[in-house]
């Protein structure tokens, strides 16, 4: 009998772990279980407690708690038409900081950034020129708006 395996590929990741960065791969399905198309990093972090990746060669299961933030070229592609963008930096517990791009989509009157992150659970993305910074909110001391240029 055949051994039946689920196609995935190797996606270059960087992850924010209490021992600073690494450079690991991440598989992904070829076809998510949620949504059309292929598995994305979002849809990893969302998933369990634990995750597979390879670091220099080696099987690691990641903490997904564990985690600061997790990055990979952009994925989630252009913004949806109605997106409410704002320019941020967070500060994490570490002290480390990020800045990018909130994007998301929000009904008429809750399109703040401080209603976007209250009702977000878990990772939430930060968009830096083509890449993704999934931010694990548990982790984050603050976030600073900046204010848009006049």
């Amino acid at each position: 009998m055949p051994e039946l395996k689920v196609p995935k590929s190797a996606v270059s990741v960087t992850l924010g772990l209490p021992t600073g960065s690494a450079e690991v791969e991440v598989y992904l399905a070829d076809y998510a279980r949620d949504h059309l198309g292929p598995e994305r990093l979002s849809d990893v972090l969302a998933a369990g407690r634990f995750f597979p990746a390879r670091r220099e060669g080696r099987l690691e299961l990641v903490s997904r708690d564990g985690l600061a933030w997790a990055r990979v070229e952009d994925e989630e592609g252009s913004p949806e038409l109605g997106a409410c963008e704002a320019a941020v930096e967070v500060t994490l517990l570490d002290g480390s900081t990020l800045r990018g791009l909130l994007r998301f989509v929000a009904p008429a009157g809750r399109g703040r950034p401080v209603d976007y992150l209250n009702q977000t659970e878990g990772f939430f993305p930060l968009y830096e020129g083509g890449a993704v910074t999934f931010v694990n909110s548990a982790r984050v001391a603050s976030v600073r708006v900046e204010e848009p240029p006049k």
